[in-house]
């Protein structure tokens, strides 16, 4: 029983770790993840996160889930983990989902 889902950051070259999530539902891809992104710098280029290189917005994206819902991540919980890839833990609920840093779409990829 859960409401499994992955997430993945990518840009042209470069994927993130997957972030794997036991009770995330769609939502977790949908709207955490879309709302994340508005926080994202545009235009400039001096920082990973400028950037938008998938492993520091991987980062960015943890620490931005603790700060805004700490009552859901504000703490270590059991119930988020990373995989190497999509096959590297369980999405068998809501599959896999990729964000692009680069146009910005979160689209189901399983």
């Amino acid at each position: 029983m859960g409401d499994r889902i992955s997430v993945q950051f990518v840009n042209d070259k470069e994927k993130s770790v997957v972030l794997f999530h036991h009770w995330g539902g769609e939502e977790f891809a949908t709207k955490r993840a879309k709302d994340f992104l508005k926080t994202l710098p545009q235009g400039r280029f001096g920082i990973p996160v400028d950037r938008r290189e998938p492993q520091t917005i991987m980062r960015t994206f943890v620490a931005w889930l603790a700060q805004n819902y700490p009552e859901n991540y504000g703490k270590d919980t059991y119930s988020m983990y990373f995989g190497f890839d999509e096959n590297d833990g369980d999405n068998s609920d809501n599959g896999h989902w990729v964000v692009d840093l680069v146009t910005n779409k979160i689209e189901r990829v399983d």
